[in-house]
């Protein structure tokens, strides 16, 4: 056990013994006297056990908050209602505010108490612990939401949390401890406020009017400032399908979304967090919902944002957006680049964490994600900047992911031990979830990852587990003592001790399956340092290939593991025992590079790029060197794009940002051996052409005489079938596509046969297209071969996709569902696909017009049945990190959704396509207004497995699948305020029998029991619309 947690542990069982001075017995003993005995006292209550005493701070001299950049912190992410409770006069919020919620601390989504005041009290407990920095999400007053991501008045505390007053008083008392606060910000949306007098939510893509937006009487003006008032002001589209363009134009989960493109958004949005910044003195912000946001807001607000703060004396303001992706980087990049945040939270690591800490997956997983560090090299930022984490309050607990990869109790302490120690150890600012250190694990996502710290009530929290502890979350919950609050303190200590392992650059490497190196240094400031993780349960090791041979390397941490030492190769033999990590620094500096070269091997001279090219230098060097590249466009200034230090040496350069679609660029790098000796490498020039074409003509041999022809592009997107006529097909394209696959097919109902499919790049295309090309037009053979010119040549038919009728169902007995919008992520039984033989799955469902994100994906979201993109020649993307895909369903209607998994002797290929079986009508009496059981299975939302679909005469009709329990549920639109029926002040039905609805306002909760679970056909009459009549009659 590291020395510090045995010496407070000591320290401990001191004070402890103190405590019981005065209670020993004194041995004096005399039978023959007699004395008076005085009553029995009555007996004294327990007393309550002395609090732990907090460690003192770190005293280290760690520089002061105002010097320190962003990635000399440890973050401390707290959510504030669930925290601490410091003061319980504002447990019920302002009566006269629209924040007016009772506490409720046995819901889930009730406000339980905590508040800024609690914060400040516990400020001594987040020091010891080694913290620098303090992320709180969103305290701005808001519309009865616990989470406070739906603001309304964004220059006012909300009044369950506490005063600006106290927000002053706490950014004060961190910076009196020398740490920083960052503000958890919002300028995607603002609350739920606006509905639409269409009585509808559904997205309304731009080839469409917006809808008409209005709001409550009481509301109209309820929003600070008052920019945020003005309904012209946001985009009024409808709910976001998180697909296509509703992805930042859509309302994200019904909160209104602003129109960042309004100057009066932009500037009042830049106005509101100045605000903040030069009344409050907040040190930074973390932005939420960053992607969904359109991105031209992005290079406006954060130069204003950043430059402001620096006339306020604050040069290290920093910012760091949520941009929730895990396997598109170059996407997740832009905003670090051309969206000029400093930072962006790293979900692709935390994907990647979780599958090798928690799932006990090769390490070469977080290797290969580092080779793909280059994409965040820029000219003032690199993945260095990164902020860290392992579960947060949205995708749940690392503890939680222990519990649910069944790692056994034994391992669940150094499992958690060690992750946190790889998001300290390896690149990127490392951020602790309030209540890891305590050993939290929760139920998962979003409500199951917000227990309270102080002692909660709510059953679903009350029953979890803790690591480390016998402790619950029924108890009080700020255990200095605790093993993982100490393991980070000790952590803390290393961390701000040594600057490589925090500012140093990174080489990754894998051991073997169980074991990852990374060497740190700061070139010219430090020596090597080695960090090693051993993620086996058991002993575990191998080579390591340093920087630095012929050395000793001392053992920083923990100091018991003993030195080691490199040979004339710089290799050092290393041997871990189980779930343990350590590091060590090298004795001599790195040696200087005897050898320098340099040339830019990609792109190729005189070729033509376009969207973001990879430029890459191949380097002559026998030691640590840092490659620069530049961009010159025609006519204009050398730019610097980025350093990059280990290989491949590389930076990604988005030509979206030259000055036109069609130009042309000179790229140069130098190559410098970190002792003052650099050499240049030659330039190269190359085209630039950014046209974006809508569509794509292709001309197939059609050896096979298929029927039709499917595109999938790159980002997964499945466009057709259409018909072959002649061979010919025009297919769309969409601008972010990289590439597409083709697939020519016949289709007979449910049997397919497939040619074998074709794959083409788009680069490759517009490096031969001419620069006069107004569509692209390709030829593809029997061979498969693809040109911009008519290459058919007769010969033998294409190679075809062996399809079997009777082939057995290739995911076994796991059961495969289509998981998106549509359904709200769930798993449910309405979208489980069905195995129909010729390695296809099949299911059929109703969707509205719109834009929606889906997967396909087991119960349980297991790695190798997570489907989706990018798509490349091999299918879809199926490594536990894909992407979500995207359909736009034209017209409201019953859509098959079809996933085939075929083998090839090159491997399996899984892609998909979706077709339009139908149209279905939801108009009726009801304006044409979408209705919903809202409510049934604990259900509130405007589920569309639960809307009432329209019959005809008056009657709508849904069947949905009910569980055996007590159910509740009201008939209402999407956005309860056009239509909101129930009972007569609540009631219970008698099922099989019609009865009487009302409007809201008289109506409230229906309820009845379902004894056995089911299927129920919920029956509408709207003869009479004021007032209609509901039957629900079990199947």
């Amino acid at each position: 056990m590291p020395s510090f947690i045995n010496q407070l542990r000591a320290l401990m069982v001191v004070v402890a013994s103190i405590g019981f001075i005065g209670c020993t017995d004194t041995g004096f003993e005399n039978d023959d006297v007699q004395v008076s005995q005085p009553p029995t006292p009555e007996p004294e209550p327990e007393p309550e056990p002395e609090p732990a005493i907090i460690p003192p701070p770190l005293d280290d001299n760690y520089a002061a908050f105002e010097s320190r950049q962003l990635k000399d912190e440890i973050f401390y992410f707290i959510f504030v209602d669930r925290f601490s409770n410091g003061d319980t006069s504002n447990d019920n919020g302002d009566p006269e505010t629209i924040s007016n919620a009772q506490l409720n601390t046995f819901a889930d989504r009730g406000f339980h108490g905590g508040d800024l005041r609690g914060v400040i009290d516990k400020l001594d407990y987040i020091q010891g612990m080694g913290v620098t920095a303090l992320w709180l999400n969103p305290v701005i007053m808001n519309q009865n939401d616990y989470h406070g991501y739906g603001g309304v008045d964004f220059l006012k505390v909300d009044p369950h949390f506490g005063t600006n007053d106290d927000y002053r008083e706490l950014v004060q008392e961190a910076h009196a401890r020398n740490m920083k606060v960052y503000m958890d910000i919002v300028v995607n949306h603002t609350a739920d406020i606006i509905f639409y007098e269409e009585g509808s939510s559904n997205y309304r893509d731009t080839s469409l009017p917006p809808y008409t937006p209005t709001t409550s009487p009481e509301n109209a003006n309820v929003k600070n400032p008052a920019f945020l008032n003005d309904l012209s002001n946001y985009n009024n589209r409808g709910s976001s399908t998180f697909a296509g363009e509703s992805s930042y134009l859509g309302d994200f989960f019904g909160l209104d979304d602003l129109d960042t493109t309004q100057p009066d958004v932009i500037e009042g949005l830049i106005d509101i967090y100045q605000t903040w910044i030069g009344e409050y003195g907040v040190d930074g912000f973390r932005i939420d919902t960053a992607r969904h946001v359109q991105f031209d807001f992005w290079p406006q607000f954060s130069p204003a944002i950043l430059n402001y703060a620096v006339e306020q004396g604050k040069p290290n303001f920093s910012m760091f957006g949520e941009v929730f992706e895990q396997s598109d980087i170059a996407f997740v990049s832009s905003f670090t680049k051309a969206g000029q945040l400093p930072s962006v939270l790293d979900f692709p690591m935390y994907g990647r964490v979780r599958s090798v800490f928690s799932g006990g997956d090769n390490v070469s997983s977080l290797t290969d994600l580092f080779n793909s560090d280059d994409w965040y090299n820029d000219a003032d930022s690199s993945a260095l900047d990164l902020t860290n984490f392992i579960g947060n309050h949205d995708v749940g607990r690392f503890g939680h992911f222990l519990e649910a990869d069944n790692a056994s109790e034994d391992e669940m302490l150094p499992r958690s031990m060690l992750a946190h120690a790889f998001m300290y150890f390896g690149r990127g600012v490392p951020v602790v979830y309030y209540g890891d250190e305590q050993g939290f694990t929760g139920d998962g996502e979003d409500t199951g990852a917000r227990a309270d710290m102080f002692p909660a009530d709510l059953a679903a929290y009350q029953d979890d587990n803790q690591i480390g502890t016998t402790a619950t979350p029924a108890n009080d919950n700020f255990d200095p003592t605790h093993p993982l609050y100490l393991g980070l303190r000790e952590f803390a200590q290393v961390y701000r001790a040594h600057p490589a392992l925090r500012r140093g650059q990174q080489l990754a490497q894998s051991v073997n399956s169980k074991v990852l190196a990374l060497s740190r240094v700061i070139p010219n400031e430090t020596n090597e340092y080695l960090v090693v993780f051993n993620t086996d349960s058991a002993s575990n090791g191998g080579a390591v290939n340093s920087l630095t041979p012929n050395t000793s390397f001392e053992a920083i941490y923990p100091a018991n593991v003993g030195n080691l030492s490199s040979d004339a190769t710089g290799v050092v033999d290393v041997t871990l025992d189980g779930l343990s990590f350590a590091i060590y620094r090298a004795s001599d500096p790195v040696p200087t590079s005897s050898e320098l070269g340099v040339n830019i091997s990609s792109p190729a001279a005189a070729s033509t790029v376009n969207g973001n090219v990879e430029v890459v230098a191949n380097v002559t060097a026998d030691s640590l060197v840092r490659v620069d590249f530049y961009v010159q466009e025609d006519g204009g200034d050398r730019v610097f794009l980025g350093s990059d230090y280990n290989a491949p040496y590389r930076v990604y350069w988005d030509s979206r940002l030259a000055s036109a679609p069609v130009t042309n660029v000179t790229f140069s790098a130098t190559i410098d051996n970190l002792d003052g000796t650099t050499e240049d490498a030659d330039n190269i020039s190359v085209g630039v052409d950014n046209r974006v074409f809508d569509h794509v003509v292709v001309n197939y041999e059609n050896g096979n005489n298929r029927s039709q022809a499917l595109l999938i592009g790159s980002s997964g997107e499945s466009r057709g079938p259409l018909p072959l006529a002649d061979g010919k097909v025009t297919l769309g394209l969409s601008a972010e596509d990289t590439g597409f696959a083709l697939y020519f097919e016949d289709v007979d109902g449910d049997n397919f046969s497939f040619d074998m499919p074709v794959f083409v790049d788009l680069t490759t295309i517009f490096a031969s297209l001419p620069t006069t090309a107004e569509e692209i037009e390709i030829f593809v053979n029997n061979s498969h071969e693809v040109s911009l010119s008519d290459n058919f040549m007769g010969g033998s038919a294409p190679a075809t996709l062996a399809t079997t009728p009777d082939a057995a169902a290739p995911f076994g007995a796991t059961a495969i569902y289509v998981r998106g919008a549509m359904n709200d992520w769930n798993a449910d039984s309405g979208w489980q696909m069905e195995y129909i033989g010729n390695h296809t799955y099949k299911a059929s469902n109703i969707l509205n017009q719109g834009e929606y994100a889906y997967k396909f994906a087991d119960e349980g979201w297991a790695a190798d049945t997570n489907f989706g993109g990018p798509f490349g020649p091999q299918g879809l993307n199926s490594a536990g990190d894909s992407s979500n895909l995207p359909i736009f369903a034209s017209a409201q209607g019953i859509y098959d959704f079809y996933l085939h998994s075929v083998p090839t002797d090159a491997g399996t290929i899984n892609f998909h396509q979706v077709l339009f079986q139908g149209a279905v009508t939801f108009d009726g009496p009801f304006d044409q207004a979408e209705l919903y059981v809202r409510g049934v299975n604990g259900d509130w939302s405007a589920n569309l497995d639960h809307q009432l679909i329209y019959q005809g005469e008056n009657i709508y009709q849904v069947s949905i699948g009910l569980d055996a329990a007590e159910q509740a549920f009201k008939i209402a639109d999407a956005t309860w305020e056009v239509y909101d029926f129930g009972l007569e002040g609540g009631g219970q039905l008698t099922l099989g029998e019609p009865f009487v609805l009302e409007p809201a306002g008289t109506g409230g909760d229906v309820s009845f029991s379902v004894d056995s679970a089911g299927d129920f056909l919920f029956e509408l009459d709207a003869n009479n619309t004021a007032t209609p009549s509901l039957t629900v009659t079990a199947q």
